[in-house]
């Protein structure tokens, strides 16, 4: 079974809630829970990407537990196409991934990590996707002498 809850992350100065969306696919058996977030940096946003395909192929009668996703952990981030927040916004921790495991009545970034803890808090494991910046070098590794993987790195 699929689930998916837009929750309040926290309120701006305005009173404007930035929200995301979280999705919970229960597994058809007992199993651990697997917590995984992308875009906690607005510029990373393959992360986000991967958990929108792996959405259309999650098979429900082979899950054992509960996967919990979130596409978009940082919004603020997200829209504005940046690795930080605003200073006018959060002056403390402009970078969200600098606060976990946050904090319900600090600054703007640790009340958002705060209310995603009450769902990676409570997971087995947590995978965190990111990317390298677009600055980075394209860059493969692959072993010495691997004819096939050399071939598929060089394409």
């Amino acid at each position: 079974m699929h689930t998916a809850e837009r929750i309040t992350l926290a309120r701006l100065p305005s009173g404007v809630e930035v929200e995301t969306t979280v999705h919970v696919y229960e597994g058809s058996r007992e199993g651990p829970t697997l917590y995984v977030q992308a875009a906690q940096h607005g510029r990373e946003v393959n992360g986000t990407e991967v958990l929108r395909r792996l959405h259309g192929r999650i098979d429900h009668d082979a899950l054992a537990g509960r996967l919990v996703t979130v596409p978009v952990a940082d919004p603020l981030t997200f829209d504005r196409v940046s690795y930080t927040t605003p200073e006018i916004l959060d002056s403390v921790n402009s970078n969200m991934n600098r606060c976990w495991p946050g904090d319900a009545e600090g600054t703007l970034h640790e009340r958002m990590a705060a209310r995603l803890w009450e769902y990676a808090g409570n997971a087995d494991a947590l995978v965190d996707l990111h990317t390298g910046s677009p600055e980075m070098l394209t860059h493969t590794v692959f072993l010495e002498g691997d004819g096939e993987s050399a071939a598929l790195a060089h394409a």
